[in-house]
């Protein structure tokens, strides 16, 4: 059979419908292929999308909740401030007060002291007065401070000072009260006396006798050094 050249025209004809209809039908597979691959990815898309956005819904309404719960509690927060600062400024005004009360209480109790100490000073005096009089020895509460008694007899006077454990600043006292006496009782002291009620320190006593001060705690042997003193300069 002779091949002519209008048999392979046809033939080649033949062969393009071909290619073209397999190509239109690969493509229109593959277009068919991507579409359905693209409506489920859509699909997929969509709903991750509303699950998303359900999310997020919920989460608006859990933040609206909170923070209505974080006004509550600011306006709580605020509240208790100014409840703070009245309660502060109670506490400050009950501490001045507080101080005020401590430094009235203090100064009383300081009062009560010297009464306390005038009291016992003056029942010392009273206990001392029998034994001195039989030495012919008269002792009196001081109304000065710088001494707390003085004891006299006939040209004699002795200033003292009375304390309930008596220490070397009470032995300077009664020495810086030497000018006083002399000032307020018109002569200069024959003896300077510390009367201990409590028994001194031997250090205390010793001190003393260096200063030239009696320092005793026995109301008999303090009259009888005293009445030894007057006998040996009579006046």
């Amino acid at each position: 059979m002779e091949v002519t050249s209008d048999t392979i025209a046809k033939l080649n004809k033949r062969i393009e419908k071909i290619l073209e209809r397999a190509i239109r039908e690969i493509r229109d597979s593959i277009i068919k292929e991507l579409f359905k691959e693209t409506v489920q990815i859509l699909r997929e898309t969509a709903t991750n999308i509303n699950r998303l956005t359900k999310r997020v819904d919920q989460l608006t309404v859990r933040l609206d909740e909170l923070t209505q719960r974080v006004n509550q509690l600011t306006e709580r927060v605020d509240q208790l401030t100014v409840r703070l600062d009245e309660l502060t400024q109670r506490v400050n005004q009950l501490t001045e007060r507080v101080d005020q009360l401590t430094v009235q209480v203090n100064r009383l109790v300081g009062e009560m002291g010297m009464i306390k100490g005038e009291i016992s000073e003056w029942k010392v005096v009273d206990g001392l007065k029998g034994i001195l009089r039989r030495y012919g020895l008269e002792i009196f509460a001081s109304p000065w401070r710088l001494f707390d008694a003085y004891i006299v007899g006939d040209g004699f006077l002795a200033i003292v000072e009375i304390c309930v454990h008596c220490r070397k600043e009470d032995i300077d006292q009664i020495k810086r009260a030497i000018g006083a006496a002399i000032d307020k009782l018109g002569m200069r002291p024959n003896a300077l006396v510390v009367f201990s009620l409590e028994r001194p320190d031997e250090e205390v006593v010793e001190y003393g006798a260096k200063m030239g001060v009696i320092v005793e705690n026995s109301p008999i042997k303090l009259a009888k050094i005293l009445g030894g003193m007057v006998k040996k300069n009579p006046q």
